[in-house]
């Protein structure tokens, strides 16, 4: 079955790739062979009544943090957050209701994700992994035994140290109980969207699926809890596949990965049906690559000018679920701090290259008037190579966008200097080639009139 699918797989691309090579003005196919993720490895199901793991091999890196603003009950003296990180401080939680972390992965029938837990330490049965919704609650039964209780009819999966797993249904025993007080134990989490199955391995072990179907109808995110203080859960391996999605969204996924502008959609000789399939999910992609040319860019960053319109330059906006995205650069001072941050306020610098460096940034939805709206990324921030055996110089944010905070990245990406010596290989005829590729959850709080 699966053979087929790729065989069929093959043939479209190679139809799809005729079809818009005999279109005029279509060839926006990437320079560098780039492409959008879901692209390639859509799914098919198996023909066979007994559940099947997905490959990992199949899936693409992925990466997202634990994301404090959806975890709103935390306090900064109980947890800190330091991105794919999280420390428990305090063990004074309110009442019997535990700390739940949210990571910033939203997981939906669409979705295919793996990550891997790894907790420095076990001391008791007081740690909580899995997944849940924005609303879930985890509460604690016993502050002697720190026993976890999900709640009758809450949308919450997850197993604790003891061995036990945590469903709707009630609690059952899942796996081998913890070595506690031992070092470095890892957990591997696999959620399967299209089967609605939660999986887990521990310490290196076999995958263990568990029986109860998975709600999907409610998005879920990656979740974890610690009533130990001190207790620190770090996440990392991240894979992912959205999307797998019968042939007809394969090929609408390939043309848009080619040409997402929408005027050129309409000239495509393509049934009605599938154009307007493909107008309707043109900006309803969840990742992007933009690029941008920086011209004359000794001169860009070597004068601060008066005019406040021209210490700054702006890609064109690209669209990621109908939101406007830009890659922002800015002249900075070396001494300013970076850092994944915002652009702090204006200063006059000197002229001198060697005291400026590239303010790299990505800008969202920046001329929105709403106040409410966010939206979590995870993206790459590049300069380009423009000299063989020079690799891509890259950095990486995540974070989520919203009114106050529409833009993020680094202050200090790179100095002028280093970036105007043509020996370094990232500046050629006075221009710096930059790309960002994005990678975006559903926004929340958006008004789509």
């Amino acid at each position: 079955m699966a053979q087929h699918s790729d065989e069929a797989r093959r043939l479209i691309d190679e139809a799809i790739d005729r079809v818009l090579a005999s279109v005029a003005g279509t060839s926006g196919a990437h320079e560098d062979g780039t492409s959008s993720s879901n692209q390639d490895g859509a799914g098919t199901s198996s023909t066979t009544p007994q559940y099947r793991l997905p490959d990992l091999e199949n899936l693409s890196e992925d990466y997202w943090f634990w994301d404090k603003k959806l975890s709103p009950q935390i306090v900064e003296s109980e947890v800190q957050f330091h991105g794919q990180t999280v420390v428990f401080l305090e063990d004074n939680f309110v009442a019997s209701e535990a700390p739940v972390i949210r990571g910033s992965k939203a997981l939906t029938e669409h979705t295919i994700a793996y990550w891997k837990i790894i907790l420095p330490h076990v001391y008791n049965t007081a740690t909580f992994i899995g997944i849940g919704t924005i609303g879930s609650k985890l509460r604690f039964s016993s502050r002697g035994s720190h026993t976890y209780s999900a709640g009758a009819n809450n949308d919450i999966y997850g197993i604790t140290p003891d061995g036990k797993l945590h469903t709707k249904s009630g609690l059952v025993a899942f796996c081998p109980q913890f070595q506690q007080y031992s070092e470095l134990h890892t957990i591997e989490v696999l959620f399967d969207g299209p089967h609605r199955k939660l999986s887990f391995a521990i310490n290196q072990g076999q995958m263990i699926t568990m029986e109860e179907e998975i709600d999907t109808s409610l998005t879920l995110f990656p979740l974890v809890s610690s009533l130990n203080t001190r207790s620190v859960i770090i996440v990392c391996e991240q894979k992912c596949r959205q999307d797998p999605q019968p042939l007809l969204n394969h090929c609408i996924s390939k043309i848009l990965a080619r040409i997402p502008e929408k005027k050129v959609i309409t000239n495509l000789p393509l049934p009605d049906h599938m154009l307007n399939l493909l107008m309707s999910r043109a900006h309803n992609t969840p990742d992007a690559i933009i690029n941008f040319d920086l011209t004359e860019f000794t001169e860009f960053m070597s004068v601060y000018p008066d005019n406040e319109k021209v210490t700054h330059r702006l890609s064109e906006p690209t669209y990621i679920y109908d939101l406007p995205w830009k890659i922002l650069i800015m002249p900075r001072l070396s001494a300013e701090s970076s850092g994944g941050n915002g652009p702090s306020p204006a200063k006059k610098p000197k002229t001198e290259l060697s005291e400026k460096t590239l303010g790299f940034f990505i800008q969202c939805n920046s001329e929105s008037k709403e106040s409410t709206w966010r939206c979590t990324a995870t993206a790459v921030l590049c300069v380009r190579s423009q000299k063989s055996g020079v690799k891509n110089y890259t950095r990486h944010i995540a974070h989520t966008f919203c009114k106050d905070e529409d833009d993020w990245g680094y202050s200090r990406f790179l100095s002028a200097e280093y970036l105007a010596n043509p020996e370094n290989g990232y500046i050629k005829d006075n221009t710096i080639r930059l790309s960002v590729q994005i990678w975006a959850q559903p926004p929340f709080d958006i008004n789509r009139r």
